[in-house]
């Protein structure tokens, strides 16, 4: 006899007159009885959670994370100019790590047209001590007071500067009225003669007004600017020049920038108009202030249209995010004045430090710099360091930005070093006490910069996942999924599979979402990916 058969339809009504629940069967749970969804562990047939047991949290809303960052230390100065720091960022007060890195940004530049560093004991790698640095933070963070001991010191050099050039202009006005008179003179005896003027000694040339800063000036006059020496362009609004190097329009500027980090090489461009410009030895620092959400929105437009692989932003090697200093009340702390008039002296007097009779290397090499080596303790520390950047650079776990801007630190522990090799006064090579903290300023920065990249990449998916959080809240997204079926129903930001990955990855996150595990089937292979949205999902704030 033929048993009676049932369609799923109907089977499905007498189950549900049962007791049976649908939605808890989609959720992952093969029981029949209501129970805490909390407390459900989603075990269904060949899957099994990822951790058992375990009760649902509660989903959180889905924001940036900041990763932590290392603390600032004195010892990434020369002592007189963390004294300097210290006093006078506690009396604002402000983060240290603002004043801290503009300080070594500007003495960096000073060094930079004097001396440069050997990384190598043999090969010919030199790094000169000019370097960027970025403050980021948010509106009323006292960035812009962060500026005030480099504008101080650097309007000191301004204004020696200013007095050479008044100077070599005014012997420059008597030799060349000199020089007309001779000339004037030769021509007249030559005409009377009906002879050839006799030649006279090189005309007079101009002299070259030095600077040593900037607030705000286009490409084309940075570059007659820096045909006179290094040259800081300090900008308390670095959003704009964010902006100007992102445009598709200025890439020639942007260019120029670039070429400007390396600080030792030539620089020549000819434009119709304003003829050829040759700047023997192109350098260029770069001192700004940002809020995150402007650099944000400009990276990630700059990420998503392809113009960001040429490392302008991994350039900024003394970069700080900082928490932001909480107070409750007003402090009303008064800064050491010696300190602060010691720390300037140290800073302009680096305008007259001569590397050579500290015991640097003469230049071999025409035009080149005088440099520092490494001591045999200085070197083991850096081809320590050195070989732990190589695996930091391969790890493809790390952000791809931060693993471009981790090979830049060279330069940023060559500024450290030269920076305290020549304000302490030491004298010969580059010592091992020295190098360790050099590298301990760069892991330091490296932390920063690791916590700058992770928002950055954080909230390219950050938006997505809020939305596709927006719908698991309604309702609308509930059971299991894999990332497949994410990537091809045409969810938020589920543009391809790297980005499905990381969407899914920020709810994960925020416990919107939990991992599978899928047994293989018996024709073996890998499964698929699988997810489980969480029970507490539907109502919850994304």
């Amino acid at each position: 006899m033929t048993e009676p058969r049932i369609g799923l339809g109907s089977l499905i009504a007498i189950a549900r007159q049962g007791g049976w629940d649908a939605s808890r069967w989609m959720h992952g749970s093969a029981q029949i009885a209501p129970c805490d969804p909390a407390n459900d562990t989603g075990d269904m047939g060949t899957s099994n959670s990822s951790q058992p047991g375990k009760v649902w949290p509660a989903p959180s809303p889905i924001g940036r994370a900041p990763l932590p960052v290392l603390p600032w230390e004195p010892r990434f100065l020369p002592s007189v100019l963390a004294d300097m720091v210290v006093s006078y960022a506690d009396s604002i007060p402000m983060n240290r790590e603002f004043p801290a890195s503009n300080v070594l940004a500007a003495c960096g530049s000073l060094l930079s047209d004097r001396v440069q560093l050997a990384l190598k004991q043999h090969g010919p790698w030199f790094e000169t001590s000019n370097s960027w640095g970025l403050n980021i933070a948010q509106v009323s963070a006292h960035k812009t007071p962060g500026m005030t001991p480099v504008r101080e010191s650097l309007n000191r050099v301004e204004e020696r500067y200013r007095q050479e050039y008044q100077t070599a202009l005014a012997a420059y006005q008597a030799n060349k009225i000199v020089y007309d008179a001779q000339l004037a003179a030769a021509k007249k005896n030559a005409a009377a003669n009906n002879a050839v003027p006799p030649s006279l000694s090189p005309e007079p040339t101009p002299p070259v007004q030095r600077r040593a800063m900037t607030n705000n000036a286009t490409p084309e006059a940075l570059s007659v600017l820096a045909g006179g020496g290094p040259v800081v362009v300090l900008d308390d609004e670095a959003s704009g020049l964010f902006s100007q190097m992102n445009d598709p329009k200025n890439q020639p500027g942007r260019a120029f920038y670039l070429a400007a980090y390396n600080g030792n090489s030539s620089f020549q461009t000819d434009r119709i108009g304003r003829g050829a410009v040759y700047i023997p030895r192109l350098c260029v620092s770069v001192i700004g202030n940002i809020q995150p959400e402007p650099l944000l929105r400009i990276t990630l437009s700059a990420a998503r249209e392809g113009r960001q692989a040429d490392g302008f932003m991994q350039r900024f090697g003394l970069m700080t995010m900082p928490d932001t200093v909480h107070h409750t009340e007003l402090v009303d702390l008064p800064y050491d004045m010696a300190k602060w008039t010691a720390g300037l002296d140290a800073i302009a007097g680096l305008v007259d430090y001569d590397p050579v009779r500290h015991g640097a290397v003469p230049s071999m090499l025409g035009d080149s710099l005088p440099y520092f080596r490494l001591s045999d303790a200085a070197n083991a520390l850096w081809r320590e360091e050195y070989a732990r950047q190589l695996v930091e650079r391969d790890n493809l776990e790390l952000i791809e930005a931060y693993r471009q801007h981790v090979m830049k630190q060279p330069k940023v522990i060559a500024t450290v070093a030269l920076v305290i090799h020549a304000v302490e006064g030491h004298h010969g090579d580059i010592s091992g006490p020295v190098m360790e903290r050099a590298i301990a300023a760069s892991r330091f920065y490296l932390s920063h910069a690791k916590r700058v990249y992770h928002m950055s990449a954080h909230d390219i998916c950050a938006e997505p996942a809020r939305q596709i959080a927006a719908r698991m809240s309604r309702g609308e997204i509930t059971g299991e999924f894999t990332s497949r079926e994410a990537q091809r129903s045409g969810w938020a930001g589920c543009d391809n599979a790297e980005r499905t990955a990381s969407v899914l990855d920020v709810l994960e996150d925020a416990d919107w979402i939990r991992p599978v595990v899928v047994q293989s089937s018996v024709t073996g292979g890998r499964p698929p990916k699988r997810w489980q949205v969480n029970l507490l999902a539907q109502g919850s704030k994304w």
